[in-house]
């Protein structure tokens, strides 16, 4: 069994080619500037958004590997069940790590919704995006020098 990094270099190397070096870098804030930003992340293994502009993944790794890529978009839309165990919890949960390290930061105006016939799992989305939003935000802030 491939562990989730694995995955994520085999699906840079088939899709992302010569970007794969930078994906790779430690500071993903920094691999984002190299990078032309989709500022929409449409995450669903099944349907297509009715905006054109957003940029489509169909699995949590895939969701994954873009944010590497491409840092946080401004907008995301959530489906829950990604097909088979795959959920969105488990993009959620990588992006929660990456938040408490410091490799990744909200956009300023980012916001997300939730497009999932799984209430509990909707609910869940909510819920958790909600928190990371309040707190990564605040504290975002409150790290600011003050002006002078």
């Amino acid at each position: 069994m491939m562990d989730i990094e694995e995955h994520h270099y085999l699906y840079y190397n088939k899709n992302v080619g010569n970007q794969k070096s930078c994906a790779w870098q430690k500071n993903i804030k920094e691999c984002r500037m190299h990078n032309m930003v989709v500022k929409k992340l449409f995450i669903d293994d099944e349907r297509h958004p009715s905006d054109e502009n957003y940029e489509i993944v169909r699995s949590s790794a895939e969701a994954i590997a873009w944010t590497i890529l491409n840092g946080i978009p401004e907008r995301i839309s959530f489906d829950h069940d990604l097909g088979g165990e795959d959920t969105s919890r488990v993009f959620i949960n990588w992006l929660t790590d990456q938040l408490i390290e410091g490799r990744l930061s909200f956009p300023e105006n980012f916001k997300f919704s939730v497009h999932s016939q799984n209430p509990i799992g909707a609910q869940w989305i909510f819920g958790t995006m909600n928190q990371l939003i309040s707190h990564f935000k605040a504290t975002h802030v409150t790290r600011q020098s003050p002006k002078v």
